[in-house]
């Protein structure tokens, strides 16, 4: 088992079976799903003396219990987000959690990375929408946390433990998700041209609208640049695109009532109203554009933080000409894109000044991606926050102990950076 090789496991006995081999062999296991993560996770791994397993999930792909009814579903974790939200549909319904890889991201892998799409501020981040798992742990026991209902817990619910995970606690094989309507359309209001002080009072009344807006995504200028998308007075400041969903009188109500919100701190010529197919390229946009394409020789960190500092921290953050930023206004999630390019300019030094401040505010960059050559260098470094606080760094320990004592699941950094031995 020297070196790197795959497994593609058709049931929970064929996991087991994997984690006995690994721990014979003294390796590691590392859960991949279909792969649309793994070249950007790969350099937080480097070697693993006694090789490294991958484990694929892609014949894991049933749907396991569809109940319409109830707006709930078990899914096995190697099912693709495209195809269960086509039988979905199908049924009315659809799960509202938007894979920032694509159409070939697994429910698995997307529960695990624990990230979502710009539409979480109306719907919910993933752990929001996780009733229950169902996973195999390093010691071959399969166990079922959670279940079908809302209100199935008593204490602590386990299974959010596995969100945001990154595998590793144990290989998930079945999610039960709640589910929502499909919504019957939707529209986006872009705004551009918008300098700090504007965004900041644009943002507050957008908020404070009982308007049925699920996304607000902040852009700064890079941002707008990738994405491609011609803005209204975009010639200069930040973007703001806000999606709203519901039914044609609802939707033509919303916009009137989004422009009237926004006269006070925007003029009309940097107001633009997308028609629902529109809406729907711009948002396939903005993830192919900005998401898609981590393949790119470029780092690209997490940015999570306190709702009320997010125009702030945009400002800090787009210091750097080549720094793309774009946070969801409602949520305080985001990420910081810094090209390769740039990288070899002074990223490192960039971001240790804008440390301490950033800190004060309680904001955390994670790394996500980096190019191999300059990992060494973004890791030494004092820069990135992904390092928990002690505290905190304590409990996933323990954690990561208790599910996982012999440390036969590759450690992610950002989980606690603990291989539990």
């Amino acid at each position: 088992m020297a070196g790197e090789s795959e497994y593609h496991p058709r049931d929970e006995k064929e996991v087991a079976a994997i984690f006995a081999e690994v721990r014979e062999q003294g390796g590691k296991v590392l859960p991949a799903g279909t792969g649309t993560k793994l070249a950007w996770l790969r350099p937080f791994f480097g070697s693993v003396p006694g090789g490294l397993v991958v484990v694929r999930s892609g014949l894991l792909s049933q749907i396991t219990d569809l109940d319409p009814a109830n707006l709930t579903v078990s899914v096995q974790a190697g099912m693709s987000l495209l195809h269960l939200q086509e039988t979905l549909a199908s049924h009315g319904q659809w799960l509202p959690m938007e894979s920032p890889w694509g159409d070939g991201a697994t429910v698995g892998g997307i529960v695990s990375a624990g990230l979502a799409g710009p539409a979480s501020l109306g719907y919910g981040l993933p752990r929001d929408l996780v009733l229950g798992v169902r996973a195999v742990l390093p010691n071959g026991r399969a166990v079922r946390f959670g279940g079908k209902t809302v209100k199935n817990v008593a204490g602590y619910d386990v299974s959010k433990l596995f969100v945001g995970s990154f595998g590793s606690l144990g290989i998930l094989v079945e999610i039960t998700f709640r589910l929502r309507p499909l919504p019957p359309g939707e529209r986006t209001v872009l705004v551009g041209g918008l300098g700090y002080s504007e965004l900041d009072e644009a943002i507050g009344e957008l908020l404070r609208s009982p308007q049925p807006i699920v996304a607000l995504e902040v852009l700064n200028q890079p941002a707008l640049r990738r994405l491609g998308w011609p803005f209204p007075s975009a010639e200069g400041g930040c973007g703001i695109a806000v999606r709203i969903d519901g039914a044609a009188p609802v939707l033509s109500a919303a916009v009137d009532k989004l422009r009237k919100v926004l006269s006070a701190s925007v003029p009309d010529r940097a107001l633009d109203v997308l028609d629902e197919p529109s809406s729907r390229q711009f948002w396939q946009r903005f993830r192919e554009r900005l998401y898609g394409d981590w393949a790119e020789p470029c780092a690209v960190l997490r940015i999570r933080c306190r709702v009320r500092d997010v125009v702030e921290v945009v400002q800090r953050l787009s210091g750097a000409p080549e720094a793309a930023v774009w946070l969801g206004a409602g949520t305080g999630h985001g990420f910081l894109r810094v090209e390769r390019g740039y990288l070899s300019r002074g990223i490192v030094e960039y971001l240790e000044g804008l440390r301490g401040s950033l800190t004060e505010r309680e904001t955390r960059l994670d790394l996500f991606s980096v190019p191999a050559e300059d990992f060494s260098k973004l890791m030494d470094s004092k820069c990135l926050f992904w390092q928990l606080h002690p505290k905190a760094q304590e409990r996933t320990g323990r954690l990561k102990r208790i599910f996982d004592p012999e440390g036969l699941l590759v450690p992610f950094l950002a989980f606690g950076g603990t291989d539990g031995n």
